[in-house]
């Protein structure tokens, strides 16, 4: 789907919305009808193909009455630095268990948004390692857990006026973050003091 909001308006795509289902849930059950549509044509030339379906935006929120293809899996989209916002946690959890135990996914990803807040808005990025040991411990406690995305903010380049490539925006702000949670996926038994000093 678009990443900016502006969803089909004809009549057969509005009447799946489901706007009683709240911002991130809106589009959901439009979403996930189509991915389990896509996925049963898939299965019948394809049997050893699997979909990865993103959930984001006002599709984030696990659907309501739907039960995924076996072929099906989910990737969510999250920012885990908000945590410290006791409610926040326990909704995003709450929608990771859901996506699995009611909704059936075969497999989950999460995308992690490690660059927010922007550094060029907030030079002060929030580095939470206990936050994030907490948080790779219960994802490698689920067993349809298959890893995490780490996004970054990168940047082109140009030499001689034309583009020569990209580059990490903000390594040495983003380092910590990245690092220490890449860490904690290969092994979620590390000692946050430990790892710290």
């Amino acid at each position: 789907l678009n990443d900016n909001g502006s969803w089909c308006r004809c009549k057969p795509c509005v009447a799946q919305y489901r706007p009683d289902m709240g911002q991130q849930g809106a589009l959901s059950n439009y979403f996930w009808n189509y991915v389990n549509r896509l996925a049963r044509a898939a299965a019948e030339t394809h049997p050893q193909a699997r979909l990865i379906g993103l959930a984001y935006s006002d599709y984030t929120a696990p659907p309501r009455g739907i039960r995924f293809e076996p072929n099906v899996g989910v990737l969510i989209c999250r920012m885990p630095y908000r945590y410290w916002h006791a409610e926040y946690h326990r909704q995003d959890y709450d929608q990771l268990r859901a996506f699995v135990e009611q909704c059936g996914a075969a497999t989950l990803f999460t995308w992690e948004y490690l660059i927010h807040p922007w550094a060029e808005s907030y030079p002060f990025v929030p580095v939470t390692p206990r936050i994030s040991a907490t948080d790779a411990r219960f994802l490698a406690g689920m067993p349809a857990f298959g890893g995490g995305y780490m996004q970054l903010q990168i940047n082109s380049v140009k030499r001689n006026g034309e583009p020569a490539g990209l580059v990490w925006s903000h390594p040495v702000i983003d380092h910590f973050r990245l690092y220490f949670r890449m860490k904690l996926y290969d092994d979620p038994s590390l000692e946050v003091d430990a790892l710290l000093s």
